[in-house]
């Protein structure tokens, strides 16, 4: 499991950052591909291939900051796709804005 915030070990200060609490009470910024739960399949034959990432509910020229497993992966603006290279296994993505809006969705790439 990934974990993109710093939590004290406290269950209630950790259920109070959980995605789900954190988007009811940042804004409706999401994740919006890949979508949670998602399982990509890489196609056999084709060469480099990546994942498209994209986040919906920010403000139009907002800068977003994407992880991917807690690693910095790369930076937008607004809705604008950023596309990662992404090996097959299990993955969160996450992003965020210079407000401190998060949001992520985590994700299965296959071969």
């Amino acid at each position: 499991v990934h974990s993109y915030y710093a939590l004290p070990d406290d269950p209630a200060a950790v259920a109070a950052r959980s995605p789900a609490r954190l988007a009811e009470r940042d804004s409706s910024l999401a994740v919006a591909s890949p979508e949670d739960g998602a399982e990509i399949r890489l196609v056999d034959g084709v060469g480099q291939q990546k994942v498209v990432c994209r986040a919906v509910g920010c403000a139009e020229g907002a800068r977003l900051w994407w992880f991917l497993d807690g690693a910095p992966a790369g930076e937008n603006v607004g809705s604008a796709p950023l596309s990662l290279d992404v090996p097959p296994g299990r993955h969160i993505v996450a992003c965020s804005t210079e407000d401190g809006l998060a949001a992520e969705s985590s994700f299965t790439v296959v071969e």
